[in-house]
């Protein structure tokens, strides 16, 4: 969805003000201003990019109206998707949604004003995770640890009984006792570790 914003702003300024900006600037202009469902007190910032008819550089004020302007189609793509995976749901699963509400994790959730959309749209609760970048990136490290089979999490039990440690166990003796257990194969590793440890469940999915 971040790219989606990002490119959805390059169109819109080359469109309205025949201004061409970058990457950089269109992630500028989406975490600072990006609005997804009106702002009760619009905000606004300067943005410099490229004059498409004279070739010279321009400096522009951009609002945050704009912003729900631009962003409208990915954002209605996303609430319309939502909307439609639900009606999909098993009646259970749906149950249990509606009860707990929904958790939006990822950059892109972090788009002002998107999950009232989403609630609005939906009328089920939604809120945004305390960690919302983190817990993507989380997720995705857990699946290669997952994906890469079974062998690190029994290195990484045994080394925990060896060394005696319990969960909030000192992380140099941990990295002593796992690192050298680790499989070659698992590329990686290291980096993996860290990220599990720097999580608030601790050590818990090593177990």
């Amino acid at each position: 969805a971040g790219d989606d914003f990002d490119e959805a702003l390059v169109r819109y300024m080359r469109k309205k003000h025949n201004l061409l900006i970058g990457e950089r600037s269109a992630e500028a202009l989406k975490i600072n201003i990006g609005t997804a469902y009106e702002r009760t007190m619009p905000v606004s910032m300067d943005i410099r990019g490229r004059n498409l008819i004279t070739g010279l550089p321009r400096n522009i004020t951009v609002t945050s109206d704009e912003m729900l302007e631009a962003l409208s189609e990915p954002v209605n793509l996303i609430a319309d998707a939502v909307h439609s995976i639900l009606e999909k749901t098993p009646p259970e699963l749906a149950a249990d949604i509606a009860d707990r509400g929904i958790v939006m994790t990822g950059g892109g959730s972090l788009l002002y004003g998107l999950d009232k959309l989403i609630e609005e749209r939906t009328g089920i609760n939604t809120i945004i995770a305390d960690d919302a970048i983190c817990c993507a990136v989380f997720a995705e490290v857990y699946t290669e640890i997952r994906d890469a089979g079974n062998v690190f999490f029994k290195v990484a039990f045994q080394s925990l009984q060896i060394a005696g440690l319990s969960q909030r166990g000192n992380l140099i003796q941990l990295m002593a006792h796992i690192m050298p257990r680790l499989p070659h194969f698992f590329d990686g590793g290291f980096e993996i570790l860290i990220a599990l440890l720097l999580q608030e469940k601790k050590l818990v999915f090593l177990l």
